[in-house]
């Protein structure tokens, strides 16, 4: 028999491998195999079993990774459509749906959670009896009887407490009067504490309408695809876990996917407190062992609720009956590398191949998301107010621009009073600023170079903490010199600001505050944002300052002031999706602001204050903001109303790259088929980065077929060119 097996190689085709006889009863389409190809060992995985091969001299299969198959049928289904529509080879697309720990065979190590077997009052007995010949075995019990509100008992802390040995537990277990569940060492490390759980909250008749329809579809077990638009704070999450809630009911899974690693915490310990069903947890903070455990546990339906970043839209969920976007809108959905999917458009094929309802939510929503309401391959459900009665937060714009503002400090005389009052009220504050580090550039006033990165076309970032230039797009970084590097003129001069120099800034206005600087320097080591936003919570710190981390999905009662520093800085980026990218960004982190019983305000600092982005925000006006940027997009002829595959041809060789990049117009898009449109070839917004030379040619049409068969050609004229690498990205997020 023959396997024809994809392997983790940039190819766009299959292998023949002979079955060896000790084999054949272990194997199916997707089970991971080792094989030998050329001089090396690889791994791949079988798509399919034939009796015949036109190719001779076939190697065998070397041995069987995992003999269950890695991926079932509707994931195999669901790559085949990534690989055709992402222009991605089967194989990387196949190793992007498993997690680095299953395909390595990578176990984690694993902890227990101690259950009573018997009843309360039962216990409280077999305690007092074995109080004189077992002491430690009987503070064990009595501690659990006297912690009735908890269900579980981590393994660990109630040796700690009981002040007993790990084997007075275990022998408790023997005789029957206590259990062990197994947890994943994830599971353990994400419960900070225990919640109660909360079964009711009154909806409002727009959460309700909304609810009803969500929960008729999956109780049809039909497709569905919905997009909740609810300005922030109007409770979309109470309807995320009503929904779960029910699709648990109809022993249906539900994935729930959040953009930022930043807010699994929080949703995690929502969704804890509402649903008592085992939850697995998936994202990039995860150990690779941490990893296959959850993939295990999903996959053996010890879990039929997964919550986690883009990847966990490959969850191998039984019985999938419900899959959520939070935050549709994120670019973080858009992977970076091949494959270059964006998770929310797999979530919405993944729900019409299993037949699950699919809730797309934001107050933001993407132009694309929006749109396809408009032509009914969505269904809008709207949630036009905040719930319990609350407001929106008053905006006030700030011209930065005017006389009375000093535009090198981050902070305004409106905004530093502002803090003040919030201060002297014991209430708390956010301020936003999209920019890490203390200088955004260092330039010599004398020749007027700006230290640049030696590997990439951009200027350098200085970061006072770690005394250091860092390039933000490959991560070198060098001491600050003392003199310019070019002309060795001494007197060097440090513009631009991030989020080091707001905090020194504010620290400076107000001595006696306790400030908070969440970014990626802040945030780094293990569990950093569960640590940093309970003790925020938990109103340890006064201010917040943080980038796009801290703009949504946090809830704060105390948050009464939301600053946002420079809301234009977005603006200026050479692309298409500038505005929308701004509006989300002003819209999403005011609505961090006055979602307790006292009323928010924010206050938007910035140079273009007549920009409908900053407008429309500061109205609270979704429709406003998308009326104006929809006939722009249609004008100009991008998405919605077109598709667009961006190619980037790098290389290490300036002038080869431009080269090829002009060869490849000429041979392929000279005689382009009507209807496609192109722009290019042209240098690179950010011509080079990680030593290598970047240009583009950007391709548009109504027609993704004539797109897709035009890029195939593209891809193929390139496959042997050295030395040269060429990437396509379909539905790109970024031009840069």
């Amino acid at each position: 028999m023959i396997a024809k097996v994809v392997l983790e190689i940039p190819v766009f085709m299959e292998f023949d491998y002979i079955i060896p006889e000790n084999l054949l009863s272990t194997v199916s389409p997707g089970t991971m195999v080792k094989v030998p190809f050329r001089n090396k060992i690889l791994r791949g995985y079988i798509i399919n079993i034939s009796h015949t091969s036109i190719r001779s001299k076939l190697k065998e299969i070397i041995s069987v990774i995992n003999e269950k198959p890695a991926l079932s049928q509707n994931l195999i289904k669901l790559a085949s459509w990534i690989s055709e529509y992402y222009l991605c080879p089967l194989g990387i697309v196949y190793r992007s749906f498993l997690p680095p720990g299953i395909r390595n065979n990578i176990k984690g190590r694993k902890d227990y959670r101690v259950i009573s077997s018997l009843p309360l009052d039962r216990l409280s007995d077999i305690a007092e009896k074995m109080q004189k010949k077992s002491p430690k075995q009987s503070s064990v019990l009595r501690f659990i009887c006297s912690h009735t509100e908890k269900k579980e008992f981590d393994m660990p802390k109630l040796v700690s407490a009981a002040k007993c040995s790990k084997q007075a537990i275990i022998s408790l277990v023997e005789k029957g009067f206590l259990s062990l569940r197994p947890v994943c060492a994830s599971e353990k490390d994400e419960i900070s504490f225990p919640y109660p759980l909360v079964h009711e909250i009154k909806l409002t008749e727009e959460q309700e309408s909304s609810l009803k329809k969500i929960t008729g579809s999956i109780q049809k077990n039909e497709f569905c695809s919905y997009l909740l638009h609810g300005v922030t704070g109007s409770g979309k999450t109470e309807i995320y876990i009503k929904s779960i809630n029910h699709a648990l009911q109809y022993s249906k899974g539900a994935i729930v996917l959040v953009p930022e690693i930043s807010l699994t915490p929080q949703t995690i310990d929502r969704f804890r407190r509402r649903i008592s069903e085992p939850m697995a947890i998936i994202h990039s903070g995860l150990s690779d062992g941490q990893r296959s455990e959850q993939w295990e546990k999903i996959s053996k339906g010890l879990a039929k609720i997964v919550i986690g970043a883009r990847s966990a839209i490959f969850a191998p969920v039984k019985d999938l009956g419900l899959i959520i976007v939070d935050e549709e809108h994120e670019r973080s959905y858009k992977q970076e590398d091949s494959p270059k999917y964006n998770a929310r458009d797999v979530a919405v094929m993944r729900g019409k191949s299993e037949n699950a309802t699919v809730v797309l939510g934001s107050a933001t929503p993407s132009l694309e998301s929006y749109y396809n309401t408009i032509t009914g391959k969505y269904k809008l459900l709207s949630l036009l107010n905040r719930v319990d009665g609350k407001t929106l937060p008053s905006v006030e714009v700030i011209d930065m621009r005017s006389d009375r503002q000093n535009i090198k400090l981050s902070c305004s005389e409106e905004l530093a009073g502002e803090i003040e009052s919030r201060i002297l009220k014991k209430e708390q504050t956010i301020l936003f600023i999209n920019r890490r580090g203390f200088s955004s550039s260092v330039i010599c006033p004398s020749c007027g170079e700006t230290i640049k990165c030696k590997n990439c076309s951009v200027s350098m970032t200085y970061h006072k903490s770690k005394k250091l230039l860092f390039c933000h797009l490959c991560g070198y970084h060098r001491r600050l010199s003392s003199v310019c590097p070019t002309c060795s003129n001494p007197k060097l001069i440090q513009l631009g600001l991030g989020t080091e120099k707001v905090e020194y800034h504010i620290q400076k206005l107000f001595p006696h505050a306790k400030l908070l600087r969440m970014d990626s320097d802040t945030t780094s080591f293990r569990n950093a944002h569960r640590k940093l936003l309970t003790d925020f919570a938990n109103k340890k710190y006064d201010i917040l300052i943080g980038t796009q981390m801290v703009a949504k999905g946090l809830d704060f009662p105390d948050v009464t002031l939301v600053g946002i520093i420079f809301a234009d800085l977005s603006l200026s980026l050479p692309d298409f999706r500038s505005a929308e990218v701004t509006y989300q960004l002003l819209t999403q982190v005011s609505g961090r602001s006055g979602r307790g019983a006292v009323p928010g305000k924010v206050i938007i600092q910035t140079c273009l204050p007549g920009h409908y982005s900053v407008t429309s925000s500061a109205k609270h006006s979704y429709m406003d903001f998308i009326n104006k940027e929809l006939r722009f997009r249609k004008e100009l002829k991008y998405p919605p109303f077109t598709h667009i595959i961006n190619f980037t041809i790098s290389g290490k060789n300036e002038s080869h790259v431009r080269n090829k990049a002009e060869f490849l117009h000429g041979t392929v898009l000279k005689n382009k088929p009507d209807g496609i449109d192109i722009l290019g070839p042209a240098p690179a917004a950010i011509q080079k980065t990680k030593s290598n030379f970047r240009w583009q040619i950007l391709i548009k049409s109504h027609n993704i077929r004539k797109l897709h068969a035009t890029a195939k050609e593209l891809l193929n004229k390139s496959s042997s060119i050295k030395g040269i690498k060429i990437s396509a990205d379909v539905d790109p997020l970024s031009l840069l």
